[in-house]
């Protein structure tokens, strides 16, 4: 291989490099609320370090991957680094795939291209080899001056930063949400019985006297037979218990609703507005609706209002809604990956939880029953 031949290739490959890691790193941007939320269920970060650590993470990928356009240290650290990078990460797939399977998104390209472990772990070999073929063809390639790449990191941070300055998160921590730890789409749902102050409980109770009252004046000698003979035993399902749910705070919706979620039953549903899968759900509630009366509906949004139109046109429905901050909307998805996330609550009493895989409009219906 001649000279300009060899420079060329390697050229390419540079190249080839720069755009899949800064590709990869802006991918992550869009909403980097959902890569923080991942590196928060993999037990990498809490809420309030999650913000920092996905900045750290995407910031030096994107710089990893603007350092190969330049020659600076380009065989003696960048490449080594880069390769180094990518064996952890595939020593991190291959453990997700050995522990829980190939399923899921790996979070590689962030939300924008989903791929499940063993595609990303493919692309990660391959990558490798190109990275190793690189090294054996830059041996008397490279510069050494550190100014350059110095510059480089610096810049790379700090317009990061600027763009998508840190923000915390409100991570749920009172009681109400220590004790959600309802399993997703259980299929023995609690039996809701009102509490016993409420109006039907009251309405039964005069009912039930009127009747005993109507019987003894009939048949007093039968009525104290009765008495005289045990009453079978009736098993009641409890009463739930009032609490404050995760969605206490929710109170002031679209339209000028202004609800109380944790009265009585209602359904809310966590959505964004621009997944298929949220869309699907909810035009799947709103089908049930047209067959059964449905408990108050609420949705909370992720996203911009922007959307709301073309959301409500493919869904075929609308509730009351809210759009909530990333930073509220992401720690309420709690064990759920991604939206959609539908939950029933009983008197503030989360007890049934959807996610996208669970969700049948079968199991919606028991839950409210």
């Amino acid at each position: 291989m001649n000279a300009s031949t060899r420079n060329n290739l390697i050229l390419a490959l540079r190249i080839a490099t720069t755009v899949l890691f800064v590709f990869s790193a802006v991918a992550k941007l869009y909403p980097i609320e959902a890569f923080e939320k991942q590196l928060v269920d993999l037990g990498f970060a809490s809420w309030s370090s999650a913000p920092y650590l996905s900045r750290a993470i995407i910031g030096f990928e994107a710089f990893l991957g603007l350092a190969f356009l330049q020659k600076n240290y380009l065989r003696s650290f960048f490449i080594p680094a880069t390769a180094a990078l990518l064996a952890v990460f595939c020593i991190h797939l291959g453990y997700t795939i050995y522990t829980t399977g190939n399923s899921g998104n790996c979070g590689c390209f962030g939300q924008l291209i989903k791929m499940t472990p063993l595609e990303a772990l493919i692309k990660n070999i391959l990558t490798l080899g190109l990275l190793g073929y690189l090294y054996t063809l830059t041996a008397t390639y490279e510069t050494k001056r550190i100014v350059v790449p110095a510059v480089l990191l610096g810049v790379t941070y700090l317009s990061l930063l600027i763009a998508f300055p840190i923000k915390s998160y409100a991570a749920p921590t009172n009681e109400a949400i220590l004790a959600d730890t309802a399993s997703v789409a259980s299929d023995t749902t609690p039996v809701y019985k009102p509490a016993a102050d409420t109006i039907l409980t009251v309405v039964e109770e005069i009912i039930g006297k009127e009747k005993t009252k109507t019987t003894d004046a009939k048949s007093p000698v039968v009525a104290a037979k009765k008495d005289s003979v045990a009453k079978p035993i009736t098993k009641t399902a409890p009463a739930y218990t009032p609490k404050v749910s995760i969605y206490a705070n929710f109170k002031n919706f679209s339209d000028g609703v202004t609800a109380n979620v944790d009265k009585g039953t209602s359904i809310v549903c966590m959505l964004s507005l621009e997944c298929e899968h949220c869309m699907e759900t909810a035009r799947q509630i709103g089908e049930l609706s047209k067959e059964q009366k449905l408990p108050p509906v609420y949705f909370l949004f992720f996203g911009s209002p922007g959307e709301l139109d073309h959301f409500f046109d493919v869904a075929k429905c609308k509730y009351p809604y809210k759009i909530v901050e990333p930073q509220v909307f992401f720690p309420l998805l709690g064990d759920i990956p991604s939206p959609p996330r539908v939950s029933v609550l009983k008197e503030g009493n989360i007890v049934a939880d959807f996610d996208n895989d669970s969700f049948i409009k079968d199991k919606l219906k028991k839950a409210i029953e």
